[in-house]
């Protein structure tokens, strides 16, 4: 039984881009996934064009073409998707467009264990809004091992690094299933914080400059000089006190280079 939701979060500054730029890049990350594990398959793209206000949330009932329907239309899609004004449901696409993606939604449309959504905001002019985020679990729906695996965050965290050219990103446990019994304290000491339970971590080159990461700590240089730290390479697991030590010891790498505005919520 997998005890928590794993997640991959991702973040830049202010970047302006056009729909057909932004529907470009999600088309391509939605294309690198599938080709690198069969995880990443049956992928349907959300139109959020109908939903009111601010799409933060994911209804199963949304209308979500097929990718090979979607491709052809991707700069529309992604200009439906635009931003709006919570109070007054005005475009703003200073604020950006959302874009999101669920696997298998071919054969199902429900969550399930092995759903997987990928979603971006980009284009915004404002920091704190542009991202972009992979998430297997929900509170209602524990994932699979077969889509929480190391080599599928690993994967997902490089290909969300390269095309997306985040600030910084991380790959992290998140929530609880309490019929799993009680939460490990050292979890829940890392989870109460801003960075959740990191498990991998990327840093680009000016916030990798000069880092020398404890022996416990994976490291991967990346050709852009950037840095990708890896806390084990196995599915982090909250019971586990070495897991949660070297989670640890990446959360307090993160807390020292990044500046809390990085990854703060923005409201």
């Amino acid at each position: 039984m997998n005890r928590c939701g794993y997640s991959i979060y991702s973040s830049w500054g202010p970047r302006i881009e056009s729909p057909q730029i932004i529907g470009q890049k999600f088309v391509q990350t939605l294309d690198e996934l599938s080709a690198e594990d069969p995880v990443f398959r049956g992928w349907g793209v959300g139109d959020l064009s109908t939903r009111r206000n601010r799409p933060e949330a994911v209804d199963a009932d949304m209308s979500a073409p097929p990718l090979i329907k979607a491709r052809a239309r991707m700069t529309d899609l992604v200009e439906g998707n635009v931003y709006r004004d919570y109070d007054t449901d005005v475009p703003d696409a200073r604020c950006g467009y959302r874009t999101v993606a669920f696997n298998d939604f071919e054969e199902s449309p429900d969550v399930t264990p092995e759903s997987l959504i990928f979603s971006a905001v980009a284009g915004a002019e404002f920091d704190r809004c542009n991202r972009a985020e992979l998430e297997v679990g929900t509170y209602r729906v524990m994932p699979s091992p077969s889509v929480s695996s190391y080599d599928v965050f690993h994967t997902a965290l490089k290909v969300i690094v390269s095309i997306w050219r985040p600030g910084w990103a991380c790959a992290r446990a998140h929530g609880w299933n309490r019929e799993a019994g009680p939460m490990p304290s050292a979890y829940e000491a890392l989870y109460d914080g801003p960075l959740l339970v990191p498990w991998m971590a990327y840093l680009p080159r000016p916030l990798a400059d000069g880092l020398r990461a404890p022996a416990d700590i994976r490291v991967e240089r990346l050709e852009d000089g950037g840095l990708i730290m890896i806390a084990t390479p196995d599915r982090l697991d909250p019971t586990s006190a070495d897991h949660m030590r070297r989670a640890k010891l990446l959360a307090d790498i993160l807390t020292e280079r990044l500046p809390a505005s990085y990854y703060k919520a923005p409201y």
